[in-house]
């Protein structure tokens, strides 16, 4: 994240929050949302990968509901 804090002005108009991708509430009042997708990688099983990319939609769309 410190790539983000060492922007020009970010210690003026950028806060960054920690919130929870299974509670779209805690996302109430963002403007902006920086979200990585679950990790892939070798060795994952296709079953593996879809429970994964499912988690990580499901949890982008609760934090785009927020």
């Amino acid at each position: 994240m410190g790539f983000l804090s060492n922007l020009e002005e970010a210690s003026k108009k950028l806060r960054i929050f920690n919130a929870d991708l299974n509670k779209p509430e805690s996302f109430k009042g963002c403007m902006g949302v920086f979200h990585w997708a679950q990790p892939m990688g070798k060795g994952c099983t296709e079953e593996d990968e879809e429970v994964d990319t499912k988690l990580a939609v499901e949890g982008l769309l609760g934090a785009l509901k927020g």
